[in-house]
């Protein structure tokens, strides 16, 4: 080989190793724009506190947008979900792809009504994404503050229920019910000894005396009294006309 053609390799080796290079450096800005975008998960956590191992309870939740335009993990304008027991549900993943800051409301959606025996954790969040880019590679990175409706900074999106068990409403009591039908001293038996119209009342054995009993009987005698002081006073009269017709006779 000539000296010459030693030379025109070697040019061709090095002006092969510079393109090379270059089409590097053109293709870097390619690559990193491809992957210029930063992704969020939403992990909600919820806990019932005293639910019995033999009970299920579900509550509901919504994700909304504080700006319509805001990506969401599906492409309804509100997420709901539902989630069951002491457990986990973590949202679809949300891709930002813009330096701006996104604002999100997460509430319990479930009525109170829906769930009696439980006491629903009315906290609700405020979510807010602020998406920045930073010269160094890597694009976009994400910062992701979780504030409670008291205005404080959380470090998790977590709902705290409580579970009470209803009391059934306890039955009528009927003040005439015996306690035990079997106690012969019960003072509502109408057949116990010196109970309430019992065997030795003055009224007679088994005839149960109220207060409209008495009221009745009052007025009974009363009356009784009235008409014999009227048949009293009746006879006095006959027998003075008689007196008086017998003595004129005479």
């Amino acid at each position: 080989m000539t000296k010459a053609a030693h030379i025109q390799g070697l040019l061709g080796i090095a002006f092969a190793l510079a393109l090379g290079t270059l089409l590097l450096a053109c293709a870097a800005p390619v690559r990193a724009f491809a992957a210029d975008s930063v992704s969020f998960d939403m992990p909600v956590y919820q806990t019932i506190e005293g639910l019995p191992a033999d009970e299920s309870y579900t509550v509901t939740y919504m994700l909304e947008p504080l700006d319509p335009s805001y990506p969401m993990p599906t492409d309804d304008a509100s997420y709901q979900f539902a989630i069951t027991d002491n457990d986990v549900f973590v949202a679809p993943t949300i891709e930002y792809r813009a330096v701006r800051i996104y604002e999100y409301r997460l509430t319990v959606t479930t009525a109170a009504s829906e769930q009696p025996n439980i006491a629903l954790d009315t906290t609700y969040y405020k979510i807010r994404n602020n998406v920045v880019r930073f010269d160094q590679p890597g694009g976009l990175e994400m910062q992701t503050v979780y504030e409670n409706s008291n205005g404080y900074k959380e470090e998790s999106l977590a709902f705290v229920h409580t579970y009470s068990a209803s009391r059934p409403p306890e039955p009528p009591v009927d003040p005439y019910d015996p306690d035990d039908p079997a106690d012969p001293l019960d003072p509502h038996d109408p057949g116990a000894s010196g109970g309430q119209g019992g065997g030795s009342n003055v009224f007679g054995a088994g005839f149960p005396v109220t207060g409209d009993d008495v009221l009745e009987l009052a007025l009974l005698f009363s009356l009784v009294a009235l008409l014999s002081l009227f048949f009293i006073i009746v006879g006095m009269k006959l027998r003075r006309r008689k007196d008086e017709s017998e003595g004129g006779v005479t």
